[in-house]
C-alpha cells in the first residue's frame, strides 16, 4: 500500500514517531502513574490554553453560556474521563 501512495504519508509517520518516542521516555522514567499524569498534564496545559484561546477568538467556543446543554455535556465529559483515573490510581 505504501508504494501506491502519490506521496509520503507524513502525518502517519509523525504520529508513529512521536507516539513511540513518548512511550520510550515513559517506560524509561520510573515514576508512579499519578506523578506521570501530573507531569504530562502540567506540560500540556499551556498548549491547551493557547488552543482554547485561539478557538474562542475565532468564535468556535463551545463553552459559551449561550447553550447551557452543550456546556453541561462537555463539562461532564471531563469528569467522566477523570473518575476512572482516580479509581485506577487508588489501586496502585
Amino acid at each position: 500500500m505504501l508504494f501506491n501512495f502519490q506521496s509520503t504519508p507524513w502525518v502517519g509517520l509523525i504520529v508513529a514517531i512521536t507516539w513511540s518516542t513518548y512511550n520510550l521516555i515513559r517506560k524509561k522514567l520510573k515514576v508512579p502513574a499519578a506523578v506521570g499524569l501530573f507531569i504530562e498534564s502540567t506540560f500540556m496545559t499551556p498548549f491547551a490554553i493557547i488552543v482554547f484561546y485561539l478557538l474562542s477568538k475565532d468564535g468556535n467556543n463551545f463553552f459559551s453560556p449561550n447553550d447551557l446543554k452543550i456546556s453541561f455535556w462537555l463539562f461532564l465529559a471531563g469528569a467522566m474521563t477523570l473518575i476512572p483515573f482516580i479509581f485506577i490510581f487508588k489501586r496502585c
